[in-house]
């Protein structure tokens, strides 16, 4: 299957490259990686390393990943056009509902059972980049020790604990290191293509979810 996407990001004008030394770096069987239209590395792979011991975090936190992947990413995009064209059409990921905010449709996209793996809305004001990315873990009461040792290390939180309209999860926003943000929640929403009807919403969350610093003004 890898051969294969490889072969349809080929015949949709991507450079597509192998790269041996990335894929032992991430302990993977294969892997390839190409830009999409706005030069946002991917990488795709088969065959990853599992340990004999799972993961466990320092604190006890589980996390929702498995068959749902990592969580979700969120990017600004320039050409929302082409971002559609290349991760529905291309790659095939499966539209999940749409949410209007000042004036502008953010899209949601799955490829699991989970409410989304991307999201992204165009932004003119802005260059191309990564808004966010989520992690969920299995407890609600993980969330509200993260938030509590969020206040005591003096990070940065960006957005207060809400629970978004389309996806149901309950969550808040901080700041990482790298400038971008982590949405930390819990209770996603599951998707069931058998059944599901797109939607478009016109509010982010039912409530809470406030961005009270200006530096922290953008799209979620």
């Amino acid at each position: 299957m890898l051969d294969d996407l490889g072969h349809r990001l080929s015949a949709a004008g991507l450079a597509v490259e192998e790269d041996r030394a990335c894929a032992e770096e991430r302990r993977v069987e294969g892997l390839i990686r190409c830009v999409d239209p706005d030069g946002h590395r991917l990488e795709f792979f088969y065959g990853p390393h599992v340990p004999k011991r799972p993961f466990v975090s320092p604190r006890g936190v589980r996390f929702v990943t498995g068959d749902l992947g990592l969580g979700h990413v969120f990017f600004f995009v320039t050409d929302l056009g082409a971002a559609k064209e290349f991760y529905l059409g291309t790659l095939g990921f499966r539209l999940s509902d749409t949410i209007e905010f000042h004036g502008r449709k953010v899209h949601f996209l799955h490829v699991n059972p989970r409410h989304h793996s991307l999201a992204f809305v165009q932004n003119e004001e802005l260059a191309p980049a990564l808004g966010h990315f989520m992690l969920e873990v299995d407890d609600i009461d993980d969330v509200g020790r993260t938030l509590d040792e969020v206040d005591s290390r003096g990070v940065t939180l960006t957005e207060t604990l809400g629970r978004h309209t389309n996806d149901r999860a309950i969550s808040f926003f901080m700041k990482n290191p790298s400038g971008s943000e982590v949405e930390y929640g819990y209770d996603g929403r599951l998707v069931d293509d058998t059944t599901w009807r797109v939607a478009n919403y016109d509010a982010t969350s039912l409530w809470g979810h406030h961005r009270d610093r200006p530096e922290s003004a953008g799209v979620h």
